[in-house]
This record gives C-alpha cells, structure tokens and sequence, in this order.
C-alpha cells in the first residue's frame, strides 16, 4: 500500500512540476542563418521580380531611410550560400544568373527572405527591386527584442517555479493525509 502512495505522489509532483514550468523553458531558438541578443531578425517574406538574365536588383538603407555604400550582401538559398556583393555608393546592389524560387537576402545586421520570380511570371504586387532595412526590421505580434525574456531570466523563473512547487506539493499532500485521505 506505501508502494502505490508514493507512486501516486511521485506522479501528482511530476504533473504539477510540467504544469507549472513555462513553454519558453521547452521551446526551440528561432530559425536563421544566426541567433543571439543582436541576431538580425526576420522580414515578412516579399515577392521580387528577376529581370531578364535572372537579375536581382535590390537597395540596402537604414531604419531612417539613409543609402548604406559599400555594405557586403549575402544571397542563400536554404542556408546554402550563392554569392556576395558590396553595394554601390547608392546602397544598391546586383546578382544574376538567378532563378525562382524563395531566397535569403542577408547584411550584417538585417536579412529578408525573398520569393523572386522568373521573367514575365511576377504576380502584380511584386517589386521589381528588393528593399533591406539593414538593422530596423520590424516583426509585428512578438515580443521586440527589448521585451523577450533572456535566457538567464527563463532558468530563474524555472528554478523559482520548481521551488515554489517542491514547497507547496508536500504541504498539499500532507493536509490531504491529515484530513484522512
């Protein structure tokens, strides 16, 4: 009879414990070619026009819509790398010999994914250039990077949270076998 009580007490602590610590102790660290406090973080993904030749042409600014000259960008494609550039001194840049398909377009403090299509098959809302806001990306309905919890702020809420509980189970199971359960 001891044997099964503590087997369902082991069980009712085990419970508690999983209800109680959080999903962010759990979850998996977004995708990207790079993670970390300063990752660049993602853009909506955005529909391109290639000119004939398989061109992209694209312009890398700042948030406050300044030319970037010279900045070195990078186009992969499913994490595979398929060429890099400077921009000129307008910011702009250039890549041929692409094809269709979704493409990663990526500075060192931005990227955006693309979905570039051939010649001639661009939905009408495509742009006929890529647009890089290096380093002011905005990613509405998440946390911004001054409201995500840390890592080191997930392990103390975790640890608070397992003591909390390893306190208050025991006290609970008690006043139960107290009341004559």
């Amino acid at each position: 009879m001891n044997v099964v009580k503590s087997f369902r007490h082991t069980i009712v602590i085990l419970a508690a414990l999983g209800t109680l610590m959080p999903q962010a102790a759990f979850a998996a660290p977004p995708p990207g070619p790079v993670s970390g406090p300063n990752a660049p973080q993602p853009s909506l993904v955005l529909d391109v026009a290639l000119d004939d030749g398989g061109i992209l042409r694209g312009q890398v600014v700042d948030s406050q819509g300044t030319l970037l000259p010279r900045i070195p960008v990078d186009v992969r494609q499913q994490r595979q790398h398929i060429a890099t550039t400077l921009t000129d001194s307008n910011g702009r840049f250039e890549f041929g010999g692409l094809s269709g398909g979704v493409y990663q377009i990526e500075t060192a403090q931005s990227y955006a994914t693309c979905r570039l299509w051939s010649p001639r098959t661009a939905p009408p809302t495509a742009q006929q250039a890529a647009m890089i806001v290096a380093g002011g990306n905005v990613v509405r309905g998440q946390w911004g990077q001054f409201m995500r919890p840390s890592r080191r702020m997930v392990y103390a809420l975790v640890a608070v949270t397992m003591i909390s509980a390893a306190i208050a189970i025991p006290i609970a199971l008690n006043n139960g076998n107290s009341n004559g359960s």
